[in-house]
Order: structure tokens, then sequence, then C-alpha cells
């Protein structure tokens, strides 16, 4: 039965922008004070305003990201150099270029290459199978920021390995498979700063609240203990789900199969592979020459495009997603006007006098906020919303804000049900996996992620001087 029209719109679609102008308008409502003014009123309005539009779908993410800077500039909640600060940050901008380099990749063949690769060192075992695709996944994160991306690739090769080996929807092997390819392209983007949309802009706003993070420090600190957790994770999907012991057949004529289909590396391969070792190189070494990030992706970017190199033409630049784009860059602006507004400072001093002052029962909180935020936002608007209250938090009670940041940003990606974060959905979309399964390895995950961070993640973050 096709769902009733309203003036020849979906009733639900009408509903969803009835509720999100409602909530609107009743933000809009609340009186002024000397706390919650004028200026305060209408960043969150048009803040939870353009947040609903992404969230229920109401409109192309573009028109809500632009929304953010233009509303927050026209209604005068914070001056121009403030609103359009965030393209300054090198963050968009590593976005763009971290974007190009995948296309290429992708154009060339070289991550599928990758990916078959490692899985062929499994020899086909089925445990070293996943965490061999576990391995391509994070080698893949390092270049290519858009996680959606990398779990829609892993999870189609995926798919391909369960028909090829007879793995049907719901088993345990497929399970297993589908769970090893969401840690892989989702979580494996916290071991990198370039690995996702939301440690980008928690690396932004930190940033921009002057606590400088590089590529190789961020991994040294905050990527080897997600990592670590990661291959967990991993590990806990193959036990809870992998096939029983003697029932695993094997992978690996298959997966040869496959990667001889791929042919010799190509030229183009052979010269992306070089561009991928001066970018690893030119990363490694910010400290000698100076150059961020962003502006190191975006000169290997511009290197692609070189007559003699000729890795990107114009149809490389038509695949990048310019929306995410300015998104990143609209998701920075709001924890650039909320730190002009000083709403950090305001979240900290309401939520002080309930928080712990021991070093746990801080890094409990933050996990806390972030594990029920996730609920409501993704982790890309709660690391764009909450970071610099987080930060203030960490300030207020006297802990470094690097470790509690990057505590926060392990809370957000913890999640019971698929909806929370999008590669989720992605990932269950597939069909290959059933809905309870997925609450259980979700929620399994999550309890391995709180005790990782209490025995091991605090401990490391106190000993390196961080936390």
């Amino acid at each position: 039965m096709s769902e009733a029209t309203v003036k020849g719109y979906p009733r639900s679609f009408v509903i969803k922008w009835l509720v999100s102008l409602a909530i609107t308008a009743i933000i809009l409502l609340i009186p002024s004070n000397e706390v919650y003014t004028y200026e305060v009123k209408v960043f969150v309005a048009i803040t939870a305003l353009s947040m609903l539009m992404m969230a229920m779908e109401l409109t192309h993410n573009l028109v809500a990201a632009l929304l953010l800077q233009v509303g927050y500039l026209i209604f005068e909640v914070a001056p121009a150099d403030v609103v359009f600060s965030a393209w300054s940050n090198q963050i968009p901008w590593l976005v763009l270029g971290s974007f190009i380099v995948a296309a290429i990749m992708e154009r060339t063949g070289l991550s599928q290459r990758i990916a078959y690769f490692c899985m062929l060192k499994a020899r086909g075992r089925f445990g070293a199978l996943m965490f061999a695709s576990f391995i391509a996944g994070v080698i893949i994160s390092a270049f290519v920021s858009a996680s959606i991306a990398r779990t829609a690739m892993l999870c189609a090769l995926m798919l391909s390995l369960c028909q090829a080996m007879g793995y049907k929807a719901f088993s345990r092997e497929a399970a297993c498979a589908f769970f090893v390819a969401y840690v892989a392209s989702c979580d494996a983007g916290l071991i990198f700063m370039t690995g996702g949309n939301a440690t980008l802009v928690l690396v932004g706003v930190l940033q921009q609240t002057g606590y400088d993070v590089t590529f190789i420090d961020y991994f040294l600190k905050a990527g080897i203990p997600n990592l670590v957790l990661d291959a967990i994770c991993v590990f806990v999907a193959i036990k809870f789900f992998g096939p029983k012991k003697g029932t695993a057949s094997s992978s690996e004529e298959y997966i040869k199969e496959q990667y001889a289909n791929l042919g010799p590396t190509s030229k183009d391969e052979k010269k992306t592979i070089v561009l991928l070792l001066v970018l690893i190189a030119l990363l490694l070494t910010s400290s000698i020459h100076g150059l961020e990030a962003g502006w190191v992706f975006i000169i290997i970017a511009w290197v692609a495009f070189l007559p003699g190199i000729n890795l990107a033409d114009k149809t490389t630049v038509s695949k990048v997603n310019f929306t995410m784009v300015f998104l990143i860059a609209a998701t920075v602006t709001i924890g650039n006007v909320s730190s002009h507004l000083n709403l950090g400072n305001t979240i900290v001093e309401t939520i002080l006098p309930y928080i712990p002052t021991n070093k746990i029962g801080v890094c409990m909180m933050v996990m806390l906020i972030g594990i029920l935020g996730n609920m409501a936002m993704t982790p890309l608007a709660l690391a764009s919303t909450f970071t610099e209250p987080i930060i203030q938090l960490a300030l207020s009670t006297g802990f470094n804000p690097y470790g509690i940041a990057y505590i926060f940003l392990i809370a957000c990606y913890q999640l019971f049900f698929p909806y929370e974060i999008t590669n989720a959905l992605v990932m269950y979309g597939y069909g290959m996996v059933n809905m309870k399964e997925t609450i259980k390895y979700f929620t399994v995950k999550m309890i391995i992620a709180i005790l990782f961070v209490l025995v091991a993640v605090i401990p490391y973050f106190t000993m390196i001087g961080i936390l």
C-alpha cells in the first residue's frame, strides 16, 4: 500500500518537517536571559534545524551545510571572520585532497589490489582472512577519509566472498565477515588523523583552540590504542560469529582468482604507489618541512594532474564529494561560533557540579556523553558540537584536553543500533546480518571499548602525558 500524501508530499515527509520546525520554534520561544542570549538562542536554533534537516533527510546535505554558515551571518550570531574561519583551517582542504587521492586509487584499481593482496596473504584461512581484511581497511583508511566509501567497498568484497564460499545470509560466517568489514572501515577511521570525518573535525577544533595535532603525533598518541582496540573487536567477531572448529572451508582459490583478474600492476598503479609513498613521507616529516596534512594532500592531488603523471582528470574531480567538503567546513564552523559565544564554558559550568573530580570519573562521564549523544546525533555532529565543551571540561577539571578529547572520540563511535551511524546502516543494508546479532555485537563491542578505556587507554594516556 502506498503512503498517504499531503499536498503531493508523503505524509512522513510532512511530519518530519513539522517536527523540525516545531523544535526550532520552541528553541526560539524560550525567553532570553544573561546566559541564554539572543545570539546563543539563534545559534542553537539554526544548528538544530540544520542537523534535523540532515538527520531526517529533508533536503540535500549541501543546503543544510550552507544554512549553518549563511544563517549565522545573516542573523548576526557571529561576524564573518568567525563564521568563515573554517575555510582558513586545513581540515576542509584535507578532506578535499583525500577525496581526490581516494578517487585516484579507485580509478587505478589500487584500492582493490591492496584489499585482495592482504586477503591473499591469509591463504584462505577464515580467521587470518578476517584479520587480513582488517589490515587492508586500516591501510586504506590512512588515505581515504570517506569511511562510507570504505564501508561500501569492503562490504561489497565480503558479499562476493560470501557468495563464492556459500556463506548464506544470517549465517555465522556472513555475520563475522560483515562485522569485520564494519570495524575495518568505520572504527579504523580513529587510527589515523585522516581516517574519518569526525576525527578530522575533532582535530580541527583542537587546532582551532590552540592545541596543535600532527599526523604522526595523532597516530602515536590516539591511533595506536585505537588500532589495538579494533584488533580486539575483530578477534571478538571471529570468536562470536566465526565458523565452528573444523567447519571452515578455504577461500584461497576464490581470492587468487579475483586477484589474478586484476592483472599485472599497471603503470598508473605504480605511479600511484610512488605518489602515496611521497605522501606518507611528507606526512611523517611534517615537523621538518612545516606543512600540515591538509596542504600535503592538496599538493599531492595537484601533482596527480600534471602532464606526464596523468593520474587524475576532469572525471576524477567529478567523483569528489564536494557536499562533504562543505559539510565538514560547516561542522568546524559550529565549533568556532560556539567558542566565539563562549558556549563551552557555559555548558561546563552547568554540568560541572555533577561530574566526579577524579580522572576515571571524568573519563567515564565523557564516555557516557558520547555514547548517549550518539543515539540522537551522528559522530560527525557530536564531534562538531561537543568537542569544544569537552576541551573546556578538561581544563576546568585539571586534565589534559588531548586525552579527554581522544577518549570522547572513542565514545562517539559506540552504538547499540545500526541507525546511530550511517556506516552501520550501510553494512546492515546488505541483508547478510540480522538485527538481533547486530545489536549483540555492537553492545559487546561497546562494553569492550569502555573496559579498554579503563584498563588500557587511561594508563597509556597518563604514561605519555596527555591525560
